[in-house]
């Protein structure tokens, strides 16, 4: 039976593929351009902790950004950015 779930690197990613960035380097940031044809300054535009809510329509790309809750202390939370991108082959 073909296993639908698996981890790989981003130069590892075919068509269909969920890539999954956190802190991602220069380098990982190069290769999602070269595999999506995202700009890399748009990329980059998601690793903004200040980055709003939003979402941008584009002719090759949806980019999705959403504040999700995060832990910061007993009872304390604080909200930060957590960016999408939709494409047609990732």
């Amino acid at each position: 039976e073909e296993e639908l779930v698996s981890d790989c690197t981003v130069s590892d990613a075919t068509k269909g593929s969920w890539v999954n960035l956190v802190n991602p380097d220069p380098d990982e940031l190069s290769l999602i351009n070269i595999l999506t044809e995202i700009p890399t300054d748009v990329l980059k535009t998601a690793l903004d902790m200040e980055e709003r809510s939003h979402v941008e329509l584009e002719d090759n790309y949806i980019f999705v950004v959403i504040n999700i809750p995060a832990i910061r202390g007993n009872d304390m939370y604080d909200t930060v950015p957590l960016g999408i991108f939709l494409t047609p082959d990732f």
